[in-house]
Order: C-alpha cells, then structure tokens, then sequence
C-alpha cells in the first residue's frame, strides 16, 4: 500500500516453474496506484516474466529478466526488463535461507499510458524449507511513490 493513501494498492497470483536457473512466470497483477480517465484503478495485468539467475560460488545471485505486460483494456502491451542483485546468507541458529536483494526494473521504451514500470525493489526472500516470506519496497523512479508489500508462497 501506498504510504499516505490507503486505498491505492497492489496485488498479484503468480504461478512459476522453475528449472535449474532459469524461471518462467505467468502473473495475474492487479495495479491499482493510478486511475485512469474514467478514475478507475483497476488496471489489471496479465504478465508473462522469463529470468535467468547466475550463481557466483553459491553465494551471490545475478539475475535477468524480461516481462511482458498485457492489459485487458489496452491494444499495446508493455515490456519491461530487470536486473537483479542479490547475496545469499544461511543461518546456523535455524533452518532459515535469507536472500536480501536489490532488482531494477524499467520499460523498454516509455509509452504514453498511465502505466509505465520504472521502479527500484529492496527487499528479502526468507526461505523455510518449502514455503517463503518476502518483504519489500518499492520505490517508483518517475515520482516519489513508496510502497512496502510482502509476497507469501510454498514449493510444490
């Protein structure tokens, strides 16, 4: 959620498949930060993300990726691309796997539609075995946003 208005927020379903360092996505995402000409927000997104990681001696990750933004109520669809740096710690005290990150990402070219991803992300995955927790920030680069989210999920 955005930090001064509350009824300005973000949320997705995300299905992956993973295979060794490469992920493939498909992500029902819902954007509800800015309201288009009707004022509505509902900009909902069908999104489309193939990454690939890159492991430094299992300690550093070095990831790509590309995304694919289609909007149901628009004839163009966005594309996006990131990079993604991130450090891998394990703790001796428990189980647990932290992979605190920082990720860019940013449209290929600027469109002129209310939605153009430019953002910067910093957050953690905290892993438990098969499920995960992931808190994070957003911080959009065209304005001065701030959102904070957490993202929950399991392997399957």
């Amino acid at each position: 959620k955005h930090e001064k208005i509350n009824n300005l927020y973000d949320y997705s379903f995300n299905l992956k498949i993973i295979k060794k360092n490469l992920e493939l996505s498909n992500i029902y995402y819902m954007n509800k930060q800015i309201p288009n000409s009707n004022n509505s927000r509902s900009n909902d997104f069908s999104v489309f993300s193939l990454k690939y990681y890159y492991k430094i001696k299992n300690k550093f990750v070095i990831g790509i990726s590309a995304k694919k933004y289609h909007n149901y109520k628009l004839l163009d669809d966005i594309h996006s691309c990131t990079f993604l740096l991130s450090k891998y710690f394990y703790s001796q005290e428990s189980n647990l796997a932290y992979y605190p990150y920082i990720e860019y990402e940013s449209s290929i070219k600027d469109s002129q539609i209310l939605f153009n991803p430019d953002y910067i992300y910093i957050g953690c995955v905290i892993k438990d075995g098969e499920i995960f927790v992931e808190p994070f920030l957003r911080i959009n680069n065209k304005n001065d946003e701030k959102y904070s989210g957490i993202k929950l999920g399991f392997n399957l």
